[in-house]
């Protein structure tokens, strides 16, 4: 490899029942780092820490899920964007991440991260406990 081809992306394989997926990134004209941080319904107060202690520059994009219920709609997205300068949206099927954004998790969701891409299908049903992520 030369010292201008960036180095390879890991790969991660999800389970049944996460929220969330990383799989190779391989947008080659554009890396940057795409922050994903999985909370419980009570991780709002930690997310509101983390975006309020962070330059609105970082040059990463911030991919936020939590546990949310699964049949109301999420203030979520207004919430957070009172706490930082970012843009912050709920994600939309296909949306393109960029960096110095923010994006959350829709409700009753499960989202893929497949080059630079956000989809989104909806959460199956399962037995035992939902995770809202579980990347490895």
């Amino acid at each position: 490899m030369t010292s201008d081809q960036p180095s390879e992306q890991p790969t991660y394989e999800s389970t049944a029942n996460q929220a969330f997926d990383l799989e190779q990134v391989d947008n080659r004209d554009a890396l940057f780092p795409i922050v994903g941080v999985a909370a419980s319904a009570g991780g709002l107060e930690a997310f509101r820490e983390l975006l309020k202690h962070l330059p609105t520059d970082t040059g990463m994009a911030f991919v936020l899920i939590q546990h949310l219920d699964p049949n109301h709609k999420s203030l979520l997205s207004e919430i957070l964007a009172r706490t930082t300068q970012m843009h912050v949206s709920e994600v939309q099927e296909g949306v393109t991440v960029h960096p110095n954004q923010v994006y959350i998790i829709p409700p009753n969701t499960k989202m893929v991260l497949s080059d630079g891409v956000l989809q989104l299908t909806p959460r199956e049903k399962i037995q035992g406990k939902y995770m809202p992520a579980d990347c490895h």
